[in-house]
């Protein structure tokens, strides 16, 4: 009777905690755990019964009172909640003399975690250096409750990646599949009529990271920054690496983080899109939303650059000793300098990737700088002004 009523708690359990892969099956695990002595099968069956009421309602309150229960610090409970869901039950859940050991990121399956993480760093910046990628690796094996490798190991790791020549790239990435724009405040300061924080507006591809035009205006106005993103555009395009990268002929996915003044232009962009069988995602409010995106994908920074997205909402330069030393630039002086910036990441993004020798196939991006021209010109003030930054 004893071992049918275990049977009907513990064998869910089991199945829903032993590892996918394991060569142990539920049954086989539940045997070998009434095979041990009392007080071990008791202890492996009560933390494995407290992790599955915390599991039903997670949250801070439900650890305390778990952990309380079993006698525990909730620093230690989480521990146990990781290594279960890493090494199955009873390996996991054992007492143990030495205390709770975590696991090494140099155990099978666990390296992986370090190369993914290094492939991050080095897709935000390619030039990254190995302190950088030393710290974020650290950071992310903490978060996982891994025991991080040696500075050392960290260091072959890093170097085997760049001696193969391994573009730090998704593995799926193909060119021209998702585009953000997007724009954020950034460390310089635009002159003008009046002195404003600079802002830039950036088209990129979010796959391979690559940065399709940019346009600088002054935060506060949605002004010639977008149009002179689009001649931007009209330069970059033909000078952008389509033969190091897959690409697609039409987009399935842009992002559009809008300025408010645009947000009825932007509705009817977003139907049109949806016409060509694009989809159009806008975000036209929320406080602090510009930005946000864009340095997801690109970084913090772009060359000598720093992004500054929080300030994007503000028009005035920041009150510090760092914003006193930011640039002074005129907006065509501004213009060129980022654009070169633009075209040095692309450069660096491009020598990390095989040559696919495949013809530039950029009909879809062709369509999205198309279309956001044609959106301006529908207003008067937007035609005037596209034609005063050409000329």
């Amino acid at each position: 009777m004893v071992d049918d009523e275990l049977n009907e708690r513990l064998l869910p359990l089991l199945s829903h905690y032993l590892p996918e892969g394991s060569e142990q099956s539920p049954a086989g695990e539940l045997r070998d755990i009434l095979a041990l002595p009392p007080s071990v099968r008791e202890a492996i069956i009560a933390r494995l019964e407290a992790i599955a009421r915390f599991d039903k309602e997670p949250g801070t309150a439900s650890a305390d009172a778990e952990a309380a229960r079993l006698g525990m610090k909730r620093r230690n409970f989480y521990n146990l909640v990781a290594r279960l869901r890493l090494d199955g039950p009873i390996k996991a859940l054992s007492p143990s003399k030495t205390g709770y050991r975590r696991p090494s990121a140099l155990e099978p399956g666990l390296g992986d975690l370090v190369e993914q993480t290094i492939g991050n760093v080095l897709r935000g910046d390619p030039s990254s250096s190995a302190t950088r990628v030393i710290e974020a690796v650290r950071s992310e094996c903490d978060l996982h409750q891994i025991k991080p490798p040696s500075d050392r190991t960290i260091r072959l790791r890093l170097a085997a990646l760049q001696a193969k020549n391994i573009a730090p790239l998704a593995g799926d990435a193909l060119l021209g599949r998702e585009i953000l724009i997007d724009q954020t405040a950034a460390a310089f300061v635009l002159t003008g009529e009046e002195e404003r924080l600079g802002l830039i507006n950036v088209v990129a591809d979010v796959g391979t990271r690559l940065i399709l035009a940019v346009g600088v205006g002054q935060c506060g106005k949605t002004d010639s920054g977008l149009a002179r993103l689009l001649l931007d555009w009209e330069t970059r395009r033909s000078t952008l690496p389509w033969d190091r990268f897959e690409n697609v002929i039409w987009p399935e996915t842009i992002e559009w983080i809008v300025p408010d003044e645009l947000a009825d232009e932007a509705r009817q962009w977003s139907r049109n899109a949806a016409l060509s069988d694009i989809t159009a995602l806008t975000t036209t409010k929320g406080e602090r939303r510009h930005g946000r995106r864009l340095t997801a994908v690109l970084g913090r920074k772009l060359g000598w650059l720093d992004f500054l997205p929080r300030r994007t909402e503000h028009a005035l330069v920041p009150a510090s000793e760092a914003a006193a030393k930011f640039p002074r630039l005129e907006a065509n002086e501004a213009q060129a300098a980022i654009a070169a910036l633009a075209t040095a990441w692309n450069e660096k993004l491009a020598s990390a990737s095989p040559l696919h020798r495949q013809d530039s196939n950029n009909h879809g991006l062709g369509w999205v700088f198309g279309s956001l021209e044609t959106m301006l010109r529908h207003s008067a003030e937007w035609h005037a002004l596209l034609h005063a930054t050409k000329r």
